[in-house]
């Protein structure tokens, strides 16, 4: 499917179900957990999220909430882009539980690519539907 496309199905499930973008979120995320753990359920796994500031950030917080919950060494990676975050980007972050496994780091404009991304499983929580530019940087 096109970015337009996904982006028109969203809009439409919200309007129509209803549901809420962060219930809409939820529901994607919980998907997305469910088809990992199948195919990549090994839980010795580390799986690090670059997370970005947008929606796509968001869904990135959600997952990682739901594989830290089910025993995953998770490790996110807050890419510290702009200053603004989305309110489900905000919202996930709160839903984060205190005293999880989750280690969470900062990469700032500027800093280099993190060695410690090369093992494990990387998972893009950066770009989505709303990129409408060139990758840069």
């Amino acid at each position: 499917m096109t970015a337009r496309q996904i982006q028109d199905w969203d809009k439409y499930t919200i309007q129509n179900e209803p549901i809420s973008s962060l219930n809409l979120m939820e529901r994607a995320s919980q998907t997305f957990s469910k088809w990992f753990m199948e195919h990549l359920g090994d839980v010795d796994l580390d799986i690090h999220f670059l997370v970005g500031p947008g929606n796509n950030g968001g869904d990135a917080l959600a997952v990682a909430r739901m594989l830290d919950r089910e025993g995953y060494e998770v490790t996110l990676w807050i890419l510290k882009i702009s200053q603004k975050t989305s309110e489900d980007f905000e919202e996930n972050f709160k839903r984060l539980p205190a005293r999880s496994g989750i280690e969470i780091r900062e990469i700032n404009a500027g800093d280099g690519f993190p060695e410690d991304l090369s093992q494990g499983v990387l998972v893009d929580g950066i770009f989505g539907t709303g990129l409408n530019r060139p990758i840069e940087g």
